[in-house]
């Protein structure tokens, strides 16, 4: 959200006043405004110009000489001239010409591009540019705020409590270098054979990136076409995820499921990823369990969640049902479930097999099976108490897995890489599995290497040792095997390099901000 305020926001540009341009057939139409620009902490009011974008928003542009008498004696100070082309001294006191500060123009007023380079201090700048003339055919030249930062050595931004700014003492942050994602398809030579893959890199130091793991439609037991999905997303790379039911009719993943920081599916055993909001990139096989505790000045009362949002109910069983589960949740085991609403506990009852519990739109439901609440720690839940659900970690992660600051995550499996090292060992999910063992099918897998990229792999056809040798022999240092064969799947830059063979339920999808 904020890199799209900024986009609209910071497009302000400068006027240099009276300086000769070479006019091209007049484009589009500038209009009269003003800007409010906070001057380190100083308010400016500027007379401005606007320019409307294709959406029709307007974009504000201020005379380069008032900015420069504005900045003057700052750190930002900087020499305005003119010699054939624009030039700007920066840390030279600016001489004023009489212009700064009063309006050239009435009314709106036709603009077009402008042809002399700008030159600052000796150097060519790419800068975008364009004229407005006066009445007397006299030529204006306006720039972009951002860009003037960034040449000048000023910094430009925007908050919402100081609107657009400007900070002298300090500079523009560096712009990002290049495409943050590239894709490449070859042939790998690997010890166990020879593998043909599409890698997506992306790399995750760049801020312009994010990653998100995302469930058709938002909610459980839906499935979507891959074409939807990635349509709907408006992500630049998408591939398919967990493992889900595809065979069953509740299609629900399989393993952990975060989306933008709340769970929607959990169930422990799988190797997961998770990514928190800094596009830290973690991996392990998280033992979840989620706290339900009250948070108001009453006597504590918790009680923990084994799973979250899974049917399956059982002797020993407690799960967390939340809306995205859908309107309610059959009862298959008695129990009892504490209803919660808004944040807080509004109904307690005991459940029999073929009972129907209805899930609040506002809150959640807390099923324990009996074994639970006749348990000499469990505690009746007192009604009218302020609850929360906690994610936590029942059993410390072998690899140092931390929930903190997580946003997103997925599951999948068997574990390919583990600290740089092939792991040619089987999880016991997998174990006797042939399409683990010894099948040879289209897969997906999901990477990281030591320079913190993330890696997207997809192959048409390839065994689990393959994958193993595929995914260190490029460079990953952790990597896991993710639902394939029938679900395989991969989206990039507008085109499906890979189509599955049927609808999915759960992807990772990346963006990359403008």
């Amino acid at each position: 959200m904020k890199n799209r305020i900024l986009s609209l926001m910071l497009t302000l540009a400068l006027v240099l006043g009276l300086a000769p341009a070479v006019l091209a057939a007049p484009a589009q139409v500038a209009y009269p405004s003003t800007q409010k620009v906070d001057v380190d902490g100083k308010a400016v009011e500027f007379q401005c110009y606007a320019l409307k974008d294709a959406e029709g928003s307007d974009t504000n542009y201020i005379k380069l000489r008032d900015l420069a008498d504005i900045l003057n004696g700052s750190a930002a100070q900087f020499q305005v001239g003119w010699d054939e082309n624009v030039t700007i001294t920066t840390g030279a006191s600016y001489t004023p010409n009489g212009t700064e500060q009063k309006t050239p123009f009435s009314g709106q007023r036709a603009y077009t591009p402008a042809t002399a380079q700008t030159i600052v201090d000796g150097v060519a700048m790419d800068l975008a540019a364009f004229i407005l003339t006066d009445d007397d055919d006299g030529g204006y030249t306006y720039y972009k705020l951002r860009d003037l930062g960034s040449a000048l050595g000023f910094l430009v931004d925007w908050s919402p409590e100081r609107g657009i700014f400007i900070e002298t003492d300090k500079t523009m942050p560096a712009a990002p270098a290049g495409d943050p994602l590239s894709l490449t398809s070859q042939s790998y030579s690997l010890p166990s054979g020879t593998v043909n893959a599409q890698v997506i890199t992306v790399d995750m130091s760049d801020p312009r990136v994010s990653v998100r793991a995302s469930v058709a439609e938002g909610k459980l037991n839906t499935t979507q076409t891959f074409a939807d999905i990635c349509a709907a997303s408006g992500a630049v790379a998408v591939i398919n995820a967990n493992f889900f039911e595809s065979y069953q009719t509740v299609k629900d993943p399989i393993g952990h499921v975060m989306v933008d920081g709340t769970f929607l599916y959990g169930s422990s055993g799988l190797a997961s990823l998770g990514i928190t909001a800094d596009n830290e990139m973690r991996y392990g096989t998280p033992s979840l369990f989620f706290q339900v505790k009250t948070t108001d000045d009453g006597a504590l009362q918790q009680w923990s969640g084994f799973e979250f949002n899974v049917l399956a109910q059982f002797a020993n069983q407690s799960v967390v049902y939340t809306p995205a589960r859908g309107a309610s949740f059959p009862v298959t085991y008695p129990g009892a479930v504490l209803t919660v609403e808004n944040g807080v506990t509004t109904g307690y009852q005991t459940v029999a097999k073929g009972d129907t519990v209805t899930i609040p739109a506002n809150g959640f439901v807390l099923y324990s099976s009996t074994e639970v609440t006749s348990t000499t720690w469990y505690q009746t839940p007192e009604m009218g108490r302020q609850v929360v659900i906690e994610p936590y970690l029942f059993l410390e992660d072998a690899e140092g897995f931390s929930l903190d600051g997580v946003e997103n995550m997925v599951s999948g499996g068997p574990r390919l890489v583990r600290d740089g090292a092939i792991v040619t060992t089987l999880e016991d999910t997998f174990a006797h599995d042939a399409r683990f063992t010894t099948s040879v099918t289209s897969r997906t897998a999901v990477g990281t290497t030591a320079d913190n990229k993330l890696l997207l792999v997809n192959v048409s056809a390839a065994s689990i040792q393959q994958m193993r040798d595929l995914m260190l022999a490029l460079g990953c240092v952790d990597a896991f095997n993710l639902d394939g064969g029938g679900s395989t799947a991969m989206y990039y830059n507008g085109e499906v390099l890979s189509a599955p063979g049927r609808q999915l339920v759960t992807t990772l999808q990346v963006f990359v901000s403008e």
